[in-house]
C-alpha cells in the first residue's frame, strides 16, 4: 500500500472514483417556473434556467442517491 493509498483510506475517499457534482433544484419551485413561463404574457419567447444548490455528491452516496 502506498502513501497516497494510506491518505485516502484516512479521509473516506475512494480512489478511482471522480468527484461528482450537480445542481439540486426544488421540483415545487422547477414547477412554479413553469407555470409562470405558460401564464405570464411577458415571458412569451424568453428562456429560463433554473438553479438551486450546487452540491458535491460525496462517495458514499453514489449508490444510496441523493437524500
Amino acid at each position: 500500500m502506498c502513501a497516497d493509498d494510506l491518505v485516502d483510506e484516512e479521509l473516506g475517499r475512494m480512489p478511482g472514483v471522480q468527484r461528482i457534482c450537480l445542481d439540486v433544484v426544488d421540483v415545487r419551485d422547477l414547477a412554479d417556473l413553469h407555470v409562470r413561463a405558460a401564464t405570464d404574457p411577458r415571458a412569451a419567447g424568453e428562456w429560463f434556467v433554473a438553479v438551486g444548490e450546487f452540491l458535491w455528491m460525496a462517495e458514499g452516496q453514489l449508490a444510496q442517491g441523493i437524500a
